[in-house]
């Protein structure tokens, strides 16, 4: 079932402050919302399909991931800030970046309109998830770490950022020859969330499912 912790959290937040005007009243339907781009310039290929996830999928994501009032939790990307503000009501500390700067830049509003000052965020310029890492987080430990956007294969660079009891969320691509432009297909490639424990190494495979693609490895464009 789901955490008690998790439905209040779910109280707390409300959706329809992540979702565009246009499309509030679809707010409390379960069913992930699009993104809807104010301009334009806020698009790029990485931001294909984004959308203001399921509830009812992130409650069971979330009741998985089973965080606590004193962890500490890395959650990439941002998108809308939706998942980052429900992580901010069960745990201290919410560490979260999004290569999109338009995206980025509208999630940190959210967030302040809320009040959610344990949500931490990268300013500046778009940066994929390795030159995030090493650039902000270098020496940093989470306790938890949620990624909701698929990688084509499980971070290392993220593994060791968890301490020594720490757990991660991700979705991986179920084909290894999948690239970033496959995603942009009807349906996009079928993924396989896992979650990765650091401190036995193992892997849990909880389920299929589909994300837009996480710029790491393969899938940069900075790596073309």
């Amino acid at each position: 079932g789901v955490e008690e912790r998790v439905i209040q959290a779910f109280a707390e937040i409300p959706r329809e402050e992540f979702i565009h005007p246009r499309l509030r009243e679809f707010s409390y339907f379960d069913f992930p919302i699009p993104v809807v781009y104010l301009s334009p310039l806020d698009y790029n290929p990485f931001a294909y399909g984004r959308s203001v996830p399921k509830p009812s999928y992130i409650m069971r994501i979330l009741t998985q991931l089973d965080t606590r009032p004193s962890h500490s939790v890395l959650q990439l990307p941002t998108g809308s800030g939706y998942t980052a503000a429900l992580l901010s009501r069960l745990t201290t500390l919410v560490n979260t970046h999004d290569s999109n700067y338009g995206m980025f830049k509208e999630a940190s509003q959210n967030f302040g309109r809320l009040g959610l000052n344990n949500i931490h965020w990268c300013p500046g310029s778009p940066l994929i998830v390795e030159n995030f890492l090493t650039r902000f987080l270098r020496g940093y430990k989470f306790n938890r770490i949620l990624v909701t956007a698929t990688s084509p294969e499980l971070p290392k660079e993220l593994l060791t950022m968890l301490v020594k009891d720490g757990k991660m969320i991700i979705p991986i691509v179920d084909d290894p020859k999948s690239t970033a432009d496959d995603f942009r297909k009807e349906p996009p490639p079928l993924q396989k969330l896992y979650i990765a424990e650091r401190r036995s190494g193992t892997l849990l495979f909880l389920g299929y499912c589909r994300f837009t693609p996480l710029e790491y490895g393969r899938f940069s464009h900075e790596h073309k």
